[in-house]
């Protein structure tokens, strides 16, 4: 019985450190399954921001949007314009239906967001600054009209669920992905990894690979990408 008793000992010795270890281990923060408000002012980032914006979005409002601020590569957006195609000639009364949609992937040259440039041998604290006069590569094609109503009830279907989350799950490395929609409704989201927001990024990031595919991949990334985005407006729809 005495080594029996040791022995259990000797098994709980054993075994308690790697519990210990498994209780106190960081848990792995998810994030919400909904996007969120963007932040409010803020006087480090909202100069940056708006550079991000002037740069990559530009003055002209476009239908929506999503723009992505990584930590260490270049920022992008993926853009849908639209303009009238009716001339007043063809329609006097000066009332159309019928627009020109456009598919935009705007890639900052080089990251807006970098440390300031200090003499050599500088010692002190490094500080962080924006570029201004970043160039911007930009890759636009035109899509039809079916495919740019299914993406805008997406954007509008996520969008309209936009509220804070119950915690704060955002580290100190990783990439925001703010969204835009009919003049009202923005919203963000930061490294998302499940739900709808990881969803609508990857949706995002697929009319990207759409705009920059040949004229004979199109075909198949558009019917995926009205798919992707009917799957989104009824998941959307459903989340709580």
């Amino acid at each position: 019985m005495k080594n029996i008793s040791f022995l259990r000992k000797e098994i709980a010795l054993t075994l308690l450190p790697l519990l210990l270890c498994l209780n106190c281990a960081p848990t792995e923060n998810t994030n919400p399954n909904h996007l969120e408000p963007v932040r409010a002012y803020d006087p480090l980032l909202d100069g940056y921001t708006q550079t991000v914006f002037a740069s990559l979005i530009g003055k002209t409002f476009p239908e929506l949007w999503m723009v992505c601020t990584p930590s260490f590569s270049r920022e992008y957006a993926v853009i849908l314009r639209s303009e009238p195609v009716n001339s007043q000639a063809d329609n006097p009364g000066g009332s159309t239906d019928r627009r020109k949609w456009t598919l935009e992937l705007a890639t900052a040259a080089e990251q807006i967001w970098h440390h300031k440039e200090y003499p050599k041998g500088y010692k002190g604290p490094m500080e962080l600054d924006h570029r201004k006069d970043v160039r911007v590569d930009r890759k636009r094609i035109e899509i039809d009209q079916s495919l740019a109503q299914e993406l805008k009830k997406c954007w509008m279907a996520a969008l309209r669920k936009t509220r804070y989350p119950d915690k704060d799950y955002r580290g100190a490395d990783g990439a925001t992905y703010q969204f835009y929609c009919d003049f009202d409704y923005f919203g963000e989201t930061w490294s998302p990894t499940t739900g709808v927001p990881a969803n609508l990024v990857a949706l995002a990031d697929r009319l990207g690979k759409l705009v920059r595919s040949a004229p004979n991949e199109r075909e198949a990334l558009i019917k995926d990408c009205a798919m992707r985005a009917r799957q989104l407006q009824a998941d959307a729809r459903k989340s709580k």
